[in-house]
């Protein structure tokens, strides 16, 4: 596991420049690259948390979640019955209000929808349910140099893209040639692919997992079926 330090001395080592200003815009460059990393591969998202809720009677608005370092959806379900684990399906804002769930009679709840901060589940609770929330932390930016972020936890190997993409963009702050930005974009870039299609296939296999990204409302490596009913891959 690297810290922030031991990421800022491998890329200032490699342009052979230690000063004050060059350390800062190092320690911003490694913050921009772990920003763009949790965006281009969210799979990435392997700190799991779970926060816990309870509905209204009657209300589809829920109340409790999310916590402050939410990121993205794992799943979320009900307890029923007191041992009942009841999943709840995931519907875009859109598809929510064309069902027009919260105008069903009270029930058990099938589905929940997310808008503007806030999570929604209809048909409105027949009863005040218990609930549960399974999500992914996000990774904050890194600040003291001893911090070790979620991304540089994961798996030492793949440091070497957070290194790469700051190099990266310390070409372009020093204004080097053209050619030797490519090239270190392309290495990033490069980098970035093998990422992406390896934690495809080795992260997050929870075939009932809805993951959705808080910002945009979009659903990712949704499995395609599950005992509770299809559900549909973005």
């Amino acid at each position: 596991m690297s810290t922030f330090q031991s990421l800022q001395n491998k890329v200032l080592d490699f342009f052979g420049a230690a000063d004050a200003e060059m350390r800062e815009e190092v320690k911003e460059a490694i913050n921009d690259v772990i920003a763009e990393i949790n965006d281009e591969v969210p799979y990435a998202k392997h700190t799991q948390a779970t926060d816990t809720f309870t509905l209204t009677q009657g209300s589809t608005t829920v109340t409790g979640i999310p916590a402050s370092d939410y990121d993205h959806v794992l799943r979320i379900y009900l307890t029923v019955l007191s041992r009942a684990q009841a999943p709840l399906t995931y519907l875009t804002y859109s598809e929510w209000n064309n069902r027009r769930l919260y105008d069903l009679g009270n029930d058990i709840p099938t589905h929940w929808t997310y808008w503007n901060n806030v999570f929604y589940v209809g048909p409105p609770p027949d009863s005040a349910y218990s609930g549960t929330m399974d999500y992914y932390k996000f990774d904050t930016a890194l600040s003291a140099d001893s911090d070790t972020g979620l991304l540089t936890d994961l798996y030492s190997r793949w440091e070497r893209i957070i290194i790469e993409g700051a190099k990266a963009r310390i070409h372009e702050y020093l204004a080097t040639d053209e050619d030797m930005i490519q090239r270190a974009n392309n290495k990033y870039q490069y980098g970035i692919r093998r990422f992406r299609s390896w934690t495809r296939r080795n992260l997050n296999k929870d075939p009932d997992a809805t993951r959705v990204r808080n910002w945009k409302e979009r659903r990712y490596n949704v499995a395609t079926s599950s005992p509770y009913g299809n559900v549909r891959v973005f």
